[in-house]
């Protein structure tokens, strides 16, 4: 029995994988649909009765596969939470739809916005221009839909960068300065500043205005932030003054309704660079984060062991504290 169970358990072994069966386009479409990702029902807003329409037209011989941007239109359907499959989509490949974009958009910028990585995977091994041009910049979309996923790049967003770069994409220095907002862009910024994209001023003040700690790090490191050797330096020869710190906190607050938990540890873990701590007024930073009414006391706690009080500054913070607890009881008292 168990010899037999053996042979059985062998023989399964030795068969090639399993592999997905290719789909024809007008199969793709009703798995859509069956998706929730085209909806045909003339009530629905956004439906899909134009791709059924011509799936129809091409079916019965009256339109070519190439007379509509099938690609470019389904991945218009695609959602942040249900995307697009790659089947899907390489049926049209496959039956010979273009790979082209409208002049706005291109496929591959369309599967970015929604952080569709295994379309755009897919969609470049088989043959889309990455260098298209429509309304846009490919790396920016990609970083906008790594922010809308994660709040930083996940390594599916950088694996997808990193293709691109070994495919000869053409990175512009807005795209640097874009990436530079985003956390965990270290290596991706390296890569575009290795392929001799220009680096402005904007590339080291956007890192620290996004809390990219490991991004600040490697510009540090490559000579792009430079710590002050003189308190006469201008803001454009370096962007570690004293009030740099500060000042990007309050623009985050002030386009925003608060430091997310996650925003907080990012700002932690950049704060906690040796060379920003000793560039970093730590009073401008109590001030912004107190005028901000930021309840994460663990937060306020973590900076005065960051960057600790003088003793009259304690005093007086405890003044303060007083004063405001004596004033809240005069008006209990009234």
């Amino acid at each position: 029995m168990k010899a037999t169970a053996y042979t059985i358990l062998s023989l399964l072994l030795t068969l090639p994988p399993a592999t997905a069966k290719d789909i024809t386009p007008e199969e793709a479409i009703g798995r859509l649909e069956s998706y929730g990702l085209i909806r045909t029902a003339t009530t629905e807003l956004n439906n899909g009765m134009d791709l059924v329409w011509h799936m129809r037209k091409l079916k019965n011989g009256d339109e070519e596969i190439n007379d509509y941007p099938w690609l470019l239109e389904i991945l218009t359907r695609d959602e942040a939470d249900n995307h697009i499959p790659v089947s899907c989509l390489k049926a049209f490949v496959k039956a010979g739809a273009t790979l082209k974009g409208d002049g706005e958009y291109s496929v591959l910028s369309m599967a970015a916005h929604t952080a569709n990585w295994k379309a755009m995977r897919f969609l470049i091994e088989a043959g889309a221009d990455i260098n298209e041009k429509y309304d846009g910049r490919l790396l920016t979309d990609i970083k906008n839909g790594a922010e809308n996923e994660t709040c930083s790049l996940s390594k599916d967003a950088e694996s997808i960068i990193m293709l691109l770069m070994d495919k000869g994409y053409k990175a512009t220095s807005t795209e640097l300065e874009e990436l530079a907002l985003l956390p965990d862009t270290h290596n991706v910024i390296q890569r575009l500043i290795d392929a001799e994209v220009p680096v402005t001023d904007n590339v080291g003040y956007n890192a620290l205005k996004g809390f990219n700690a490991k991004g600040v790090k490697r510009l540090i490191e490559l000579g792009h932030i430079v710590p002050p050797k003189d308190e006469e330096l201008s803001e454009k020869e370096t962007e570690l003054h004293d009030s740099t710190i500060a000042s990007c906190i309050n623009i985050y607050l002030t386009s925003s309704t608060g430091l997310s938990y996650k925003k907080e540890q990012q700002l932690l873990e950049m704060l906690e660079l040796p060379v920003i701590r000793n560039h970093t007024d730590g009073n401008s930073i109590r001030e912004v984060l107190t005028n901000a009414s930021s309840n994460h006391d663990d937060l306020l706690n973590r900076i005065n062991e960051l960057f600790p009080m003088e003793e009259q500054e304690q005093s007086e913070e405890l003044d303060e504290e007083y004063e405001d607890e004596y004033s809240d009881a005069e008006k209990d008292d009234e």
